[in-house]
């Protein structure tokens, strides 16, 4: 497994990303490719342990990731892995999951594209004709926004991630007509 993580960890750019909120740029480096053995006495253990670290920040000025191969006995394992959502989202996840699991096999899968590569074609794109032509669509289409999305019955002000929820009280009457069409096979309407 360490081979595996060693691997992985040396094939995905952005585990080798550091961020400096103080600069303008940010910057690849060296990263610690070693996977951390832990033991542990119980299941109980395991789970305290990865709710307690999973709960301890990551992101810039901090390390963007952290993993450890965590063990309970001989026979049980599992693989910690806490990433900041700045290096990785769910499509990343998965990618990184299924070449950590090809490395793990011993097979060979083919090197990622590097990030660098992918920056130099977002550039020359947003040079290009077809980027002159889609950022004029988009202008015209999005130049008059649908409406806000409702949530619960109330308009959604604030931008942040709050919620805000609305209860309704129904009717009797209302709730069992909602029971009885739960019952149905089909309805129409």
């Amino acid at each position: 497994m360490q081979e595996a993580w060693r691997g992985t960890v040396r094939d995905f750019d952005a585990l080798h990303l550091r961020i400096n909120t103080h600069e303008a740029t940010q910057a690849w480096g060296t990263v610690d490719e070693s996977l951390p053995c832990l033991s542990l006495a119980s299941r109980a253990d395991l789970d305290r342990w990865v709710e307690k670290r999973s709960a301890e920040p990551l992101g810039p000025g901090s390390r963007m990731w952290e993993s450890a191969l965590l063990s309970v006995g001989s026979d049980q394992h599992a693989f910690y892995l806490c990433q900041h959502h700045l290096i990785a989202d769910a499509l990343s996840m998965i990618n990184l999951v299924e070449r950590l699991s090809e490395k793990y096999e011993q097979h060979s899968p083919p090197k990622p594209t590097d990030f660098a590569d992918y920056l130099k074609s977002e550039a020359t794109y947003s040079t290009s004709e077809k980027a002159g032509k889609d950022r004029t669509y988009w202008t015209q289409y999005l130049k008059d926004p649908p409406p806000p999305i409702r949530l619960y019955g109330q308009e959604r002000i604030d931008p942040s991630v709050g919620l805000s929820r609305v209860w309704i009280t129904q009717s009797a009457d209302l709730s069992e007509q909602l029971r009885h069409v739960s019952t149905l096979d089909s309805f129409s309407t």
